[in-house]
């Protein structure tokens, strides 16, 4: 059963791993080498989080409070000019919590609302420009029916041309991808 503190924990980490993708994603499909976040000090070893990207998808787990929380978004295949398919995975402990194929062109808001009329919504939104698509997430606060408040996060930029296929495998440190988050 997911109880609000649990989607609350889910959600903060969705919002946590989304700015992830969208700088690890940014650079990969662009082809730019990630720079490390330390340049003089060595980092403190990767403990609870671990991150993965290959052939157009990522992936990211965290331990947290005695449960294993992972996400990933699949970047499956470009659609027609002006849209993507993409999948998108929840777990925890190893049991899909969600699990869904999106269009860009109609991504639903993930909403979870309490008993006391309070709640809150990762909401994804696309936008076209002239050489690329913009995934952008903003996090809403919900009262009733009404949006109290939206904080708008980061946004992916996914070039037009993007080719997926199972030629273009990359691989992400771990710990490079660690010093986004």
């Amino acid at each position: 059963m997911v109880t609000p503190k649990l989607f609350l924990l889910c959600a903060a980490f969705f919002v946590t791993v989304q700015i992830s993708y969208a700088r690890v994603a940014e650079d990969i499909f662009n082809n730019y080498e990630l720079e490390p976040q330390f340049e003089d000090e060595d980092p403190e070893p990767l403990s609870n989080k671990v991150c993965h990207c290959e052939t157009a998808s990522c992936s990211c787990c965290v331990r947290e409070f005695r449960k294993t929380i992972c996400t990933s978004v699949d970047f499956l295949e470009k659609l027609d000019e002006d849209s993507l398919l993409i999948q998108v995975n929840l777990t925890i402990n190893d049991k899909r919590v969600i699990s869904q194929k999106i269009s860009t062109d109609m991504i639903p808001a993930l909403c979870y609302q309490g008993m006391t009329g309070l709640g809150v919504c990762v909401k994804l939104n696309t936008r076209k420009e002239e050489t690329l698509y913009k995934l952008c997430t903003s996090l809403q606060i919900i009262y009733g029916k009404k949006v109290v408040n939206e904080i708008d996060l980061n946004c992916l930029d996914v070039p037009r041309s993007l080719q997926i296929t199972e030629q273009n495998i990359f691989e992400v440190n771990s710990q490079e991808l660690y010093d986004f988050i």
